[in-house]
C-alpha cells in the first residue's frame, strides 16, 4: 500500500505549477529563523525584538592607510568615527572589518530599530531605509575617511538580517543565566563558543513530529541575544537533522530520541555536539 508521502509526492510533481500541493513527512525541522512551521502546527512561542540589519561590502579600500590613520592619530580618527556611524544609524565597535580579498571590507550595518520582522511592510521599509543610510556613510566616507576614499559598493545582502522574532516556548527555556554560567545540560546535543543547548530546547511542548533548529530555539529574549549566532545555529541544525534521522529510523518520536544517541552520531560526522563539557561549565543536571 502507498504512504500518504508517495501519493503526495507524485500529485507535487504531477501538479506543482497547477497549485498548492502538500509534501507530507514523518518528523519535520523548523529551521525557518522566525517559527513559522512551529507557530503553524500551534506551538507555544513568545516574540521579542531586536535590531534589524543590512550588511554590505565596499571595495577599493586602502586598508592599511585606515589603520595606519587610526593608530598614528587616535583622537581625529575618533571623531570621524563617531559620524560615520551616526550616519549608519548604529554599529558595533567596528562599522568595518577586513575580509580575505584585498581591499574588500565588510560592513555588519546599519543597526535599525522600531521594525518588525515580521510584517512585510517593515521589511521592506527596513530594506529602504538601509539603502539611504549606506549611501550616506559612503558619500561621507569618500570624503572623509582615510583609505577609503575611492571605496564604492560591492553588494548588499540580499535579505535583511533578523536578529530576533518568535522563539519557541518549549521543554526548556534556556535563560541568561544558564549561557553567563556555561551551564552543562544531561541532555546538550549543540554548543556555541562557550555555552550549551539541551535537546529539550529544541522541542515543542505537547507537538509531536517537530524539532526547531536556529535562532527561534526556546529561550528568553535576553539569553537568545546572547546565544543567536551562527555557528550555534549550526550545531543545532546538525543535530536536529540526525534526531530526526533516528527517529524515522527507529519510528518514535523526536522527544523518544536519546540525546546520547544524537551526539554520538554527530561526532561520527565530525561535528561537536557539546555533549564534552569544557573545564569551566556549571554542572546543574543530572539525568532522570
Amino acid at each position: 500500500m502507498e504512504t500518504r508521502l508517495e501519493r503526495y509526492g507524485r500529485r507535487g510533481r504531477r501538479r506543482g505549477k497547477a497549485g498548492r500541493e502538500a509534501i507530507l513527512g514523518t518528523v519535520v525541522i523548523d529551521a525557518s529563523g522566525d517559527l513559522d512551521v512551529a507557530t503553524a502546527a500551534g506551538a507555544a512561542f513568545t516574540e521579542g525584538g531586536y535590531m534589524v540589519t543590512t550588511v554590505f561590502r565596499l571595495g577599493a579600500v586602502d586598508t592599511e592607510e585606515a589603520e595606519d590613520f587610526s593608530a598614528a592619530h587616535p583622537e581625529e580618527f575618533a571623531k570621524i568615527d563617531r559620524e560615520a556611524k551616526r550616519l549608519i544609524g548604529g554599529s558595533w565597535e567596528y562599522w568595518w572589518l577586513k575580509t580575505p580579498l584585498p581591499g574588500v571590507v565588510w560592513c555588519n550595518c546599519p543597526h535599525m530599530t522600531s521594525f518588525d520582522a515580521l510584517k512585510v511592510e517593515d521589511l521592506t521599509r527596513a530594506d529602504f531605509e538601509g539603502r539611504k543610510r549606506i549611501a550616506a556613510l559612503v558619500d561621507y566616507a569618500r570624503a572623509s575617511v582615510p583609505g577609503f576614499k575611492n571605496c564604492f559598493v560591492v553588494d548588499v545582502a540580499p535579505q535583511l538580517g533578523v536578529r530576533q522574532t518568535r522563539m519557541l516556548k518549549g521543554e526548556y527555556v534556556v535563560t541568561k543565566r544558564d549561557v553567563l554560567d556555561r551551564v552543562f545540560f544531561h541532555d546538550t546535543v549543540a554548543r556555541g563558543r562557550d555555552y550549551y543547548t539541551p535537546y529539550r530546547a529544541m522541542l515543542p511542548q505537547h507537538i509531536d513530529g517537530l524539532i526547531v533548529a536556529g535562532r527561534h530555539y526556546s529561550a528568553t529574549e535576553s539569553a537568545q541575544k546572547m546565544s543567536r549566532e551562527i555557528p550555534p545555529c549550526m550545531s543545532m541544525g546538525q543535530s536536529a537533522g540526525v534526531a530526526a534521522a533516528l527517529a524515522v529510523k527507529t519510528d518514535i518520536a523526536p522527544r523518544r530520541v536519546e540525546p546520547a544517541a544524537i551526539c554520538a552520531r554527530v561526532r561520527a560526522q565530525g561535528g561537536d555536539p557539546g555533549d564534552r563539557p569544557s573545564a569551566n561549565a556549571k554542572i546543574m543536571e543530572t539525568a532522570a
